[in-house]
């Protein structure tokens, strides 16, 4: 919780101090945008830590329901603010509300870590190396981060406004779907920890590709013939190239899912080569 504070404060800090370089780069013109960006940042890091040790105990139904509870806030917030003439602004907060919320949540419900951890202290199975391990992770999360929002970011600032717009409607929801696809790696992750290289945990891992590959395919074929309707509901007139786009760009992200659940293993299994191959991917990406 330690380790997790002070990351948090990082990223917290990190797009306030960098604002004016962030704002020139991706063409903003607005700096306010950033304090709420920063909250939200630091209260997500936060609640990071409090779900992987959630996770890590197998307790998914507590997950599951903040999860819901996080997300109808996050609407309800978002769309009052919006109302109210906050614009963007309103809905990058309803973010930071809906953050708070859940880890509120979550932290009401921290005796289940604290009788677990006593359990296992109890029984001397504590696990060694925690420094090692959690640099390891972040080693690999990092370039995660940025492949799951780079693509949106360069669109930003490459891309004529109307275009940038499609590209980030598409990427709404192509990413829905990736984000579904992550939910299988929250599943099997401690299951991979524990079994690591033996048949179990190759098989928890065959699980997650199987199951991440089965929800694009799904998506896939559901968005060809019903995309005009959910993309009407969804951005309503203003950007018809969507329509076209989701199915494609669904598509070209199932590599990236793919991979994802490759890093999630090799992370459980505690190897740090998937961390180097990410970060000279992204950079190749960059370039």
């Amino acid at each position: 919780i330690k380790l997790g504070l002070a990351i948090a404060l990082i990223l917290g800090l990190g797009p306030i101090l960098l604002s004016p370089l962030i704002s020139d780069f991706l063409k903003t013109g607005s700096l306010l945008l950033f304090i709420p960006l920063g909250l939200t940042l630091f209260i997500w890091s936060l609640t990071g830590v409090l779900r992987g040790l959630f996770a890590s105990l197998e307790k998914f139904g507590i997950l599951s329901y903040t999860s819901a509870a996080e997300l109808f806030v996050r609407a309800v917030f978002g769309i009052a603010f919006v109302l109210l003439g906050f614009k963007v602004l309103g809905a990058i907060a309803s973010s930071a509300i809906g953050a708070l919320f859940v880890f509120i949540l979550l932290s009401d419900r921290k005796r289940h870590i604290v009788t677990a951890y006593n359990e296992r202290k109890q029984h001397d199975i504590l696990e060694r190396g925690f420094g090692s391990i959690t640099s390891k992770v972040f080693f690999i999360a990092l370039p995660i981060g940025f492949f799951l929002e780079l693509d949106v970011l360069l669109a930003k600032r490459f891309f004529a406004p109307e275009e940038a717009g499609i590209y980030a409607a598409a990427a709404l929801v192509g990413k829905g779907l990736l984000m579904f696809s992550t939910i299988a790696s929250t599943v099997i992750y401690p299951k991979l920890i524990e079994e690591r290289l033996s048949k179990k945990g190759v098989i928890a891992f065959l699980w997650g590709v199987g199951i991440t590959l089965l929800l694009f395919v799904v998506g896939y074929l559901l968005l060809k013939p019903l995309g005009k309707p959910v993309i009407g509901l969804l951005f309503g007139d203003k950007y018809k190239g969507v329509i076209e786009l989701v199915p494609r760009y669904v598509l070209a992200l199932i590599p990236l899912a793919v991979h994802l659940q490759i890093t999630n293993y090799k992370g459980a299994i505690g190897s740090w080569v998937e961390g180097v191959w990410l970060w000279i991917v992204l950079g190749g990406y960059y370039l």
